[in-house]
C-alpha cells in the first residue's frame, strides 16, 4: 500500500506549481538555441554573399578578356575585309591612273606626232620626190659617162630615198596600238603584286589568331563559369563569429541550466518531504490500528472513549500535516458561520490553492529568470559587440584587398596580352599594307620604266623623241613621286592600337560597392536574442497572470457574495 503511495509522491501542488517553471526555462533555452542558430546562420549568409561578390569582382577580368578576345578577332576579321578592298581598290586606281596616264600621254604625243607629221608629210614627199628625181638624173649622166667603156652593160635601178611620210604613220601607228590595246600586258605586270598581296593577307591575317593567353596552349580563353568550376576562392570565413555565438549560447546555456538544476532539486526535496509524509503517516496509522484493535479486545465503552480520543487525535496529526491530497484544507478550520465555511472552502479549495501558488511561483520564477538573463547579456555584450566588429572589418577589409589585388594583376595580364595581340596585328596585317606600298612603288616604278622604254623604242632617232621625254616628265613622273611619297607615309604610320583597360577605373567602381555592401546586421542580432527571450517569458508571464487573476476573481467573487448576503440579512 505505501508503494502505491510512493508512485504518487511528486503528484502535490508544490511541485505541480514547479514544473510550469521548469517548463518556462526549458523554453528560454529553447529559444536561445534556436536565435543563434538562426543568427550563425545569418553570418555564413552574410560570408556566402561575401564570398559570392568578391567572386563576381575577381570573374570581371575574365569577362573582359572574353570581350577583348571577341575585339581581337572581330578587329583582324574587319582589317582583312578592309585591306582587301582597300588593295582592290588601290589596283583599280593605279590601273585607272596608269590608262590616265597612257591616254594623256597617248592625246600629247599623238598632237605632236601628228603636228610633226603633217608639216613633215606635205614637205617630205615633194622634196623626197624632187631629190630622187635629180639622183636619178644624175645617175643616168654618169651612166652615159661611163657606160660606154664598161662591156657587158646592165640596167641600173631607180634611185630612192625612203619613205619619209610611211616611217612617221608607223610611229603613230605604234603609240595607238601601245594605248588602245584591252589585253594590255602592262595592266598584267601591274595586277601580280596585287594578287600576290592578297594571298599573302588571307595566308597570315586570314588565319591569325590572338596569342595563347597567360599561358594557355589551347589559346581559348576559359570563361567566367569555367573558372569558377576549377577554383572556388573564399575571401570571408564566419568560424570567429559563429565561435562568439557558440560562447554566448554556451554561457547563457549554463545559467539557464544552474536555474533548471536548482528548481529540479527543488521538486526532488519536496518530492522526499512528501515520500517522509507519507511514510509519518502509514506509521501513524498503523500503530493506531494496532492500538485500535487491542482496545476494542477490552472494554466496550473503554473503546469507545479511546476511539473518540484517537479519531480527535488523528484529524489534528492530519491536519497538521496537511494531508491535502486526501482531506481538505478546512479540517484547519472550525467556523460557526454558514458564509464563512463557504468563503473559506471557496478561497482554500485545492483548485483556487493550485492557481494560486502556479500564479505566485511562476511570476517569482519567470521573474528571476528574465532578470538573470538580462544580467547575463549586458555582461555578455561589450565581447561580442568587440569581436562582431573586428570579424566585420577584417572581413570586408581583407575581401575587398585580396579581390581587388588579384582584379589588378589580371588586368595587368590582359593589358600585356593585348599589347602582345596588338603587335601581332601590326606585325602581320600591316607588314602586309607596307609590302602594298613598297610594291605600289615597285609597280610605279615599273610602269614609269615601261614607258620610259616605249618612248626610247617608238621615238628613239627621231625629232619626236626629246618633245616625248618632256611630256613624260611633265605629266607622269610628277605625279607618280607624289603618289610614292604618299604610300611612304602610309608604310611609317600603319599600325593599329587596340583598347587597353584602365585598372583604376575598375578599382574605383568596383571597391565602392564592395564598401557599400552589408555583409549582414551582425549588431542586430543580439537584439534579436534579447526580443525571442523576452517574448517566449512574456509568452509564460501572461500564463501565470491569467492563473492568479482567477484566484483573485474567486475572491472577489466571495467578497461580493458576502457583502450582499450581509446586506439582505440587515434588512431582514
Amino acid at each position: 500500500m505505501i508503494q502505491q503511495h510512493y508512485a504518487l509522491a511528486w503528484l502535490n501542488m508544490a511541485t505541480l506549481a514547479l514544473i510550469p517553471v521548469l517548463v518556462t526555462m526549458c523554453k528560454v533555452k529553447a529559444s536561445i538555441t534556436s536565435t543563434i542558430a538562426a543568427a550563425q546562420a545569418i553570418a555564413h549568409r552574410g560570408c556566402d554573399d561575401m564570398n559570392a561578390a568578391a567572386t563576381r569582382v575577381v570573374s570581371i577580368p575574365a569577362v573582359l578578356r572574353e570581350r577583348a578576345y571577341t575585339e581581337m578577332q572581330t578587329t583582324a576579321d574587319n582589317l582583312l575585309r578592309g585591306l582587301i578592298t582597300a588593295i582592290n581598290t588601290l589596283e583599280g586606281i593605279v590601273l585607272w591612273i596608269i590608262g590616265l596616264y597612257k591616254s594623256t600621254f597617248r592625246c600629247l604625243l599623238g598632237l605632236a606626232v601628228n603636228g610633226v607629221m603633217s608639216v613633215v608629210t606635205k614637205i617630205a614627199g615633194p622634196v623626197q620626190e624632187t631629190a630622187e628625181n635629180i639622183l636619178q638624173g644624175g645617175a643616168n649622166v654618169l651612166q652615159q659617162l661611163v657606160g660606154n667603156n664598161r662591156p657587158n652593160q646592165q640596167q641600173q635601178p631607180n634611185v630612192s630615198l625612203g619613205d619619209w611620210a610611211g616611217g612617221m604613220q608607223n610611229v603613230q601607228q605604234k603609240v595607238e596600238q601601245w594605248t588602245k590595246g584591252e589585253n594590255d600586258p602592262l595592266n598584267a605586270l601591274v595586277s601580280v603584286p596585287f594578287e600576290k598581296i592578297k594571298e599573302d593577307l588571307q595566308a597570315s591575317l586570314g588565319q591569325w589568331k590572338p596569342p595563347h593567353y597567360n599561358n594557355n596552349e589551347t589559346g581559348v580563353i576559359p570563361s567566367s563559369s569555367d573558372e569558377k568550376m576549377h577554383a572556388t576562392p573564399s575571401w570571408c570565413t564566419a568560424e570567429p563569429l559563429v565561435n562568439a555565438l557558440d560562447d554566448t549560447k554556451t554561457k547563457l546555456h549554463t545559467v539557464i541550466c544552474i536555474c533548471i538544476v536548482i528548481v529540479v532539486l527543488f521538486i526532488v526535496m519536496i518530492i522526499c518531504i512528501n515520500m517522509l509524509y507519507m511514510r509519518r503517516r502509514s506509521q501513524f496509522l498503523t500503530q493506531w490500528r494496532r492500538q485500535l484493535a487491542y482496545d476494542l479486545t477490552h472494554d466496550v465503552k473503554e473503546q469507545d472513549h479511546a476511539l473518540r480520543k484517537e479519531q480527535h487525535a488523528l484529524d489534528q496529526e492530519l491536519a497538521l500535516f496537511g494531508d491535502a491530497h486526501q482531506h481538505a484544507a478546512s479540517t484547519l478550520f472550525d467556523p460557526h458561520s454558514r458564509m464563512a465555511r463557504w468563503i473559506r472552502a471557496l478561497t482554500i479549495h485545492r483548485y483556487a490553492v493550485y492557481c494560486l501558488l502556479v500564479g505566485v511561483v511562476g511570476l517569482v520564477g519567470t521573474y528571476t529568470l528574465h532578470v538573470i538573463i538580462d544580467k547575463v547579456l549586458v555582461g555578455l555584450t561589450p565581447g561580442f559587440d568587440a569581436a562582431a566588429n573586428a570579424w566585420t572589418s577584417d572581413v570586408a577589409g581583407s575581401a575587398t584587398s585580396s579581390a581587388l589585388q588579384q582584379l589588378d594583376t589580371q588586368l595587368e595580364e590582359i593589358n600585356s596580352w593585348i599589347t602582345q595581340a596588338e603587335q601581332d596585328i601590326n606585325g602581320q596585317a600591316f607588314g602586309v599594307v607596307r609590302s602594298i606600298a613598297t610594291a605600289a612603288n615597285s609597280t610605279l616604278g615599273v610602269v614609269t620604266q615601261h614607258v620610259t622604254d616605249f618612248v626610247q623604242t617608238t621615238l628613239g632617232g627621231t625629232i619626236l623623241e626629246q618633245p616625248a621625254k618632256d611630256v613624260l616628265d611633265c605629266v607622269m613622273m610628277l605625279k607618280i613621286n607624289k603618289i610614292e611619297q604618299g604610300l611612304g607615309y602610309i608604310v611609317q604610320h600603319a599600325h593599329v592600337n587596340l583598347t587597353r583597360y584602365e585598372a583604376a577605373d575598375v578599382r574605383t567602381t568596383i571597391q565602392s560597392s564592395l564598401q557599400d555592401m552589408e555583409i549582414a546586421p551582425i549588431h542586430d542580432m543580439w537584439q534579436s536574442l534579447n526580443d525571442a527571450v523576452t517574448r517566449t517569458i512574456q509568452g509564460d508571464l501572461t500564463l501565470y497572470w491569467v492563473m492568479l487573476a482567477m484566484w483573485c476573481l474567486a475572491v472577489v467573487c466571495v467578497l461580493l457574495t458576502s457583502i450582499i448576503n450581509k446586506a439582505l440579512l440587515n434588512k431582514k
